[in-house]
């Protein structure tokens, strides 16, 4: 439930990027829009637990480090320093608790398909 509630204030965070972007009404909403649905299809083909081209290991991480880290830069600049250091609290607890249920062979973390 936590890691599902981060993917959604993730997503939700990275579609106001385009407010930095952009300060332009229609464009600020068609970015945002964009934005949503390009991070959407990756997400459901690269990231998902069911995706078709899940991605593993170092890849996995790294993609997922990204898009966490965009989503903290988003928090930051609409809602200050508390708000994303709160954030990427969790996910980084999260993610610790995460680890060991995903990967059990610690050598998985090293292989990619």
């Amino acid at each position: 439930l936590i890691a599902f509630s981060l993917e959604v204030i993730a997503l939700f965070s990275i579609m106001f990027i385009s407010n930095i972007i952009t300060k332009v009404g229609l464009s600020q909403w068609i970015l945002s829009f964009l934005i949503a649905v390009a991070l959407i299809w990756f997400w459901g083909q690269y990231m998902a637990p069911k995706g078709k081209r899940r991605l593993t290991g170092v890849a996995f991480y790294i993609a997922k480090v990204v898009i966490y880290l965009l989503a903290a830069y988003s928090i930051y600049y609409f809602q200050g320093v508390w708000w994303m250091t709160t954030f990427l609290v969790v996910f980084i607890i999260d993610e610790a608790f995460l680890f060991p249920i995903r990967n059990e062979d610690p050598a998985v973390f090293f292989k990619s398909k």
